[in-house]
C-alpha cells in the first residue's frame, strides 16, 4: 500500500513538473514513480510525453507502447503515440496505433471520432472512412458523424456511396448548409459540364458563404 502511494505521489509530482515545463524535474519524478511502481500505465504515459517533449523518440515510444500494454484502453497513449510517429513520418503505423484504439474501445463513439478525424487531417482518407463508419453506426442520430462519412467517400471517389450519406445527413437535419453544398459538389464532381452545378461550385468559394456553413 505505500509503496503504491509513494508511486501516485511522484506521479502526481511530475505530472505538475510537466505541466509547468520542467521537463527534467517531471522526467525525474515520472522515472521514480515508475521504479515504486512498475506496473503504473499513466506514469509510463506521461514520461513518453516527457521523453517527446525533449527530443528523445525512441525512448518515449517505448514508454508509450509499456503504457499501452498494461492498459490497452488508455485511449491518450494512442494519440500521443500517434503524433510521434506523425513526427517520423511513420503513416501506415499511425492506422494501425488508431485502429488499434477503435479495436480496444469498441463502444466509445466519440474517441472512434477523434480517431478517424486525426487520420483525415493526416490524408489517411481510406482509415479514416473505416472510423467514421464505425462512429456513425455506434451513434447514427448524429448527423455530422454521416457528413465526416460523406467527404471520406468523396475524397476516395466513392461519389454514389457519398450522395447517399450526404442525403442521410440532410433527412437527419434538413438545415446542414455544408451537407447541401458538398452534395451540389459531388454532382458536379460526377457532371462536370452542369452549368448549375458550376455556379454551386462558385459559391462554394464565397468568403460570406463559407462562414456561414463551415463544417
Amino acid at each position: 500500500m505505500l509503496k503504491t502511494a509513494t508511486a501516485e505521489s511522484l506521479y502526481r509530482e511530475g505530472q505538475q513538473a510537466g505541466s509547468d515545463g520542467r521537463l527534467e524535474d517531471a522526467l525525474t519524478a515520472l522515472s521514480a514513480a515508475i521504479a515504486s511502481d512498475p506496473a503504473h500505465p499513466n506514469a509510463h504515459y506521461q514520461r513518453g510525453n516527457v521523453l517527446r517533449r525533449m527530443g528523445r523518440p525512441e525512448e518515449a515510444e517505448s514508454a508509450l507502447r509499456e503504457a499501452l500494454r498494461l492498459n490497452p484502453q488508455l485511449a491518450e497513449a494512442y494519440f500521443s503515440l500517434a503524433f510521434l510517429l506523425r513526427d517520423q513520418g511513420r503513416l501506415q503505423e499511425i492506422d494501425i496505433q488508431l485502429h488499434a484504439l477503435a479495436d480496444a474501445l469498441p463502444e466509445d463513439a466519440e474517441q472512434i471520432e477523434q480517431a478517424a478525424r486525426l487520420l483525415a487531417d493526416y490524408g489517411i482518407f481510406s482509415a479514416a472512412l473505416d472510423l467514421f463508419k464505425r462512429a456513425a453506426d455506434l451513434k447514427p442520430e448524429l448527423a455530422r458523424l454521416r457528413l465526416q462519412t460523406g467527404q471520406m467517400q468523396q475524397k476516395l471517389g466513392q461519389f454514389d456511396d457519398a450522395r447517399d450519406s450526404f442525403l442521410k445527413t440532410i433527412h437527419q437535419d434538413p438545415r446542414s448548409g455544408p451537407a447541401h453544398l458538398l452534395l451540389a459538389h459531388n454532382r458536379r464532381a460526377r457532371d462536370r459540364e452542369d452549368e448549375c452545378l458550376v455556379l454551386c461550385e462558385q459559391a462554394l468559394n464565397m468568403p460570406s458563404l463559407q462562414e456561414k456553413t463551415r463544417i
